[in-house]
């Protein structure tokens, strides 16, 4: 298994932001050359302009897996937290969710990395259930403890 985080620093305008990053994923599928790509459908954001952003950076993935003849499936947040049985819902704030994938992902599989990387391995593994190639990831031991969450946050 391999995965990777492209990151850049808040300094750099979002319009070159999402350039840099559209290559970077491109490089990612010359080399790689997956048979199918599945990512986060965008979600309703408090800040408008994040919500741009990542709805344009979703559109020129979706141009990409074009270009490159790959298939992609869109998947929803609540959609994938549901398939893998996180608590969600009113009540259950932004960390608390992004602390359950830390804990699924470390205890599950001993992959200890940031929680964005975490959300990510997540997705495809949804995805992957949800095809039923997966059917044991209920069996999963998931940490009970806010503080077991907390180590890997800032990764």
């Amino acid at each position: 298994m391999k995965w990777d985080l492209i990151a850049l620093p808040q300094s750099v305008p979002s319009s070159q932001r999402i350039v840099e990053m559209t290559h970077q994923i491109e490089v990612v599928i010359q080399k790689y050359r997956p048979k199918l790509i599945v990512f986060e459908d965008v979600q309703v954001q408090r800040d408008a302009r994040a919500a741009l952003m990542l709805a344009r950076l979703q559109g020129l993935i979706m141009g990409l897996c074009d270009r490159y003849n790959t298939p992609y499936e869109i998947i929803s947040p609540t959609t994938w937290r549901k398939i893998l049985g996180f608590k969600q819902g009113r009540g259950v704030s932004r960390q608390e969710l992004k602390d359950q994938a830390v804990s699924f992902v470390r205890n599950g599989y001993g992959i200890v990395v940031g929680e964005d990387i975490c959300e990510a391995i997540c997705i495809g593994l949804a995805h992957l259930k949800d095809l039923g190639l997966l059917p044991n990831l209920d069996e999963l031991k998931r940490a009970k403890r806010k503080d077991d969450c907390q180590e890997n946050n800032n990764e």
